[in-house]
């Protein structure tokens, strides 16, 4: 490996549940507002934008004054029972890449949006726990991916800098922060980001569909 120290986003990067995540905010926020947030008037797929954006978006678009508090709540009630005992499974290879980390002395960290204590079930059961060294999360740091703190503080608590650190994330909004943050990367391929190939391309160290591509 050409990096000392990885910092892994989590739905979509090492587990496969974004899909979920779209499934459930395209449910809630069309219920709540009325409108697909998910694809432009011609029926385009939007590129997920962070949840607070995409509800900002929403409200600004029909003028509803919705809580968001309250969405937050009824996405994460879905989603405990998801990481909890849903059908869920890694993307490609994540555990045997994380193992030949582990074994080559690679420290690991977690930098996702999703709160620890609603993921980490999941992290627990997918057997992936054992080869990570820090959880962080958008919470612990106040701001969400369209800023860089999180990757920050995790390769800060596995002692890595910016030259020996590698960050793997699926979604085009946190790859801008990365890049524009000046930030190593690897793109893995995900359905939800198909749209954007090209720009996730833009700045990437690699894009790949398996973590077998990096074994």
């Amino acid at each position: 490996m050409n990096f000392k120290y990885a910092v892994f986003d989590l739905d979509g990067t090492l587990l496969d549940t974004q899909k979920f995540w779209d499934k459930y905010e395209r449910e809630i926020l069309g219920r709540r507002f009325g409108i697909d947030m998910f694809n432009d008037e011609n029926g385009n797929y939007l590129p997920f934008t962070g949840l607070k954006a995409m509800f900002d978006r929403a409200m600004k678009l029909t003028g509803k004054t919705i809580s968001l508090d309250e969405v937050i709540d009824e996405l994460y009630d879905l989603m405990r029972e998801v990481y909890k005992n849903g059908d869920i499974d890694t993307m490609p290879k994540a555990l045997d890449f994380l193992k030949a980390l582990k074994a080559q002395g690679i420290k690991t960290a977690i930098a996702t949006a999703t709160n620890i204590d609603v993921c980490k079930p999941a992290l627990e059961r997918m057997g992936l726990l054992p080869y990570l060294d820090q959880l962080v999360c958008t919470d612990y740091v106040g701001k969400n991916k369209n800023h860089p703190d999180v990757f920050d503080r995790a390769m800060e608590l596995i002692g890595g800098n910016k030259e020996e650190t590698m960050v793997f994330e699926d979604s085009l909004y946190a790859a801008n922060t990365l890049k524009k943050n000046g930030f190593r990367y690897t793109i893995i391929e995900e359905e939800g980001s198909l749209c954007c190939v090209d720009e996730l391309k833009d700045g990437c160290e690699n894009y790949i569909k398996s973590y077998e591509e990096l074994l």
